[in-house]
């Protein structure tokens, strides 16, 4: 129960942490690695695959070829809307007597906002594709922002696609998200209510905490808790309560935890159960990143083990995994950092309505902060302090897209960091 309520709960928004910033950030200056070698571990390193990557002028990967040590080669081929963001197709193909066969396919398609109106995913069956399973998303728009969406998910009986639920969306008047209601279409072909969030700000415009009720009979009634706490500038921890009707209180349940390193990597991310009177880790990964020249030029991954609890106590210890081992990087320069003298840091990237931007200046002058688009139109325009500074950005009136957060001072760029709003 516990497991299919936090899946439950991420899928709804209320967790989010384990999607964040998951990706390896491998080099200073937007570079990014042709090659990848992975080898396993069992009691010494193991030779797994190597891949082969080719990417759009974004970063992101058009073709990977796995050439793997046992079993048949895969071979993943991507495609993107016309602003190389959003991905349209991921195909995988298998090689069978020297020939990339067609096994399966993931297509996507979104409306002139970005948002996705369609998800399948489809086998390749006798020189055919046939959808497995997917949804179509219709979502409509007020003033500018998302107002309500209707998922409907598709029934391989009859080859349609039928509504399943929806959300709501109220906004404040500053743009910050203030509660999210989803409805599940019964059937008897009428929207009812299941569960409400609702979202709290901290004077920084960081999530405070988020409350989750649930629809019983006639009346919404208390169901869960999730309280945000940061460290530092990107570590961050989602503990989520759950409302004990008979105690009137919340009782601390699970907790993700994400840390981060000084180049933004992901260093630490866990799932701990509360037992007792403690947080105690039962799963998650730690990975060793290897710097050279500006480039990652390695990691490593850890496993939790969680072992068997001896005394109510957690035996758990680290296990190795995994090795990847970067090299024949090219750089597509978006990313490149113009004047070294601010150190910037976006966080979470992607994001969908508030960005968290902080970065010193060693020149001590006055700085601006701008958002522009593709074309180079200024979208957002904040002035900042001397020196060191921390600020947020709203943005959840923007478009989804890529954009880039530039730093000026007396009109001259510092910095300049591909951001993605989602």
């Amino acid at each position: 129960m516990k497991r299919q309520f936090l899946i439950c709960a991420i899928t709804a928004g209320v967790l989010s942490l384990s999607a964040q910033n998951a990706d390896l950030k491998s080099g200073l200056h937007n570079d990014f690695p042709q090659t990848v070698t992975w080898s396993y571990w069992d009691d010494g390193w193991h030779a797994d695959k190597t891949v082969e990557l080719v990417y759009n002028p974004l970063g992101f990967p058009i073709s990977e070829v796995w050439d793997l040590m046992e079993g048949a080669d895969i071979k993943y081929t991507y495609a993107y809307a016309s602003d190389n963001l959003h991905q349209t197709l991921m195909l995988r193909q298998e090689k069978s007597g020297g020939i990339w066969a067609n096994i399966n396919r993931q297509r996507r398609e979104y409306d002139t906002n970005g948002s996705e109106i369609l998800m399948v995913r489809e086998n390749y069956i006798g020189g055919v594709w046939m959808i497995e399973s997917g949804f179509q998303y219709q979502p409509e728009y007020l003033e500018g922002r998302l107002y309500q969406e209707t998922i409907s998910s598709f029934s391989p009986g009859d080859g349609y696609f039928h509504p399943a639920f929806r959300w709501t969306y109220i906004w404040d008047e500053n743009g910050m998200l203030e509660a999210k209601t989803c409805e599940n279409f019964s059937e008897a072909s009428a929207w009812v209510p299941a569960i409400r969030n609702l979202y709290f700000w901290n004077h920084d415009n960081h999530p405070d905490y988020l409350l989750s009720d649930i629809w019983r009979v006639s009346e919404w009634v208390p169901y869960s808790k999730v309280m945000h706490t940061y460290y530092g500038l990107e570590n961050h921890a989602e503990a989520l309560y759950i409302w004990r009707e008979d105690l009137q209180v919340y009782n601390a349940w699970q907790r993700l935890v994400n840390e981060y390193d000084e180049r933004s990597n992901l260093v630490l991310s866990t799932s701990e159960e509360w037992q007792g009177s403690s947080w105690q880790v039962s799963s998650g990964n730690r990975y060793g990143i290897t710097y050279a020249d500006g480039q990652a030029a390695e990691r490593t991954t850890e496993r939790w083990d969680a072992g068997t609890p001896e005394g109510g106590a957690t035996a758990g210890k680290w296990i190795m995994a995994s090795r990847e081992v970067f090299s024949d990087f090219i750089s597509l320069g978006t990313n490149e950092i113009s004047r070294p003298v601010v150190k910037l840091h976006c966080y979470p990237n992607p994001a969908s309505e508030i960005l968290f931007v902080s970065f010193t200046n060693k020149e001590g002058a006055a700085a601006e902060l701008l958002v522009r688009d593709a074309l180079g139109r200024i979208l957002i325009k904040l002035k900042t302090g001397r020196g060191e500074s921390q600020t947020s950005l709203n943005i959840s009136k923007i478009p989804p897209g890529v954009y880039w957060l530039t730093i000026t001072s007396s009109r001259h760029p510092l910095a300049n960091q591909k951001i993605i709003k989602k």
